[in-house]
């Protein structure tokens, strides 16, 4: 059973000061010191993203497989978010962390340039507003 830890509501927690080009600077939070509203949006986010990006691995099924073959199987692949949020939220959360993802202060991602992935594969994304992304 995958038990979920929320953050504390009442106020965003620590954060990082971001200077961009010398001149413009923002606040940056991690992913345990946003609002749960925006912690919730930051988890949905990576799930699209996986949704646009990460390969099916046929070879080596895990979590993600297994819920994508759920929706399939249910005939409800609008469900697949869902799936995957109950099936891999651990592995989820252990991805924004390791790859130590930068929110604002609403969840959305600071743009970055790299991620890499459970299977160590290192992805160069462009975030404009859909997730862009290729494998480097």
């Amino acid at each position: 059973m995958l038990c979920v830890t929320l953050v504390d509501t009442n106020k965003l927690k620590a954060m990082k000061t971001i200077k961009i080009n010398d001149n413009w600077i923002m606040p940056g939070y991690e992913l345990s010191d946003l609002s749960e509203e925006a912690y919730n949006k930051a988890i949905d986010d990576h799930i699209n993203f996986w949704l646009e990006c990460r390969e099916y691995d046929e070879e080596d099924k895990g979590d993600f497989e297994r819920s994508i073959d759920k929706a399939e199987s249910m005939h409800t692949p609008w469900f697949t978010g869902s799936y995957i949020f109950d099936y891999c939220m651990e592995e989820i959360i252990e991805e924004l962390e390791i790859n130590e993802y930068l929110f604002d202060e609403d969840g959305d991602i600071i743009p970055i340039q790299y991620h890499v992935g459970k299977d160590n594969k290192v992805w160069k994304m462009v975030y404009k507003g859909k997730h862009n992304c290729e494998i480097i």
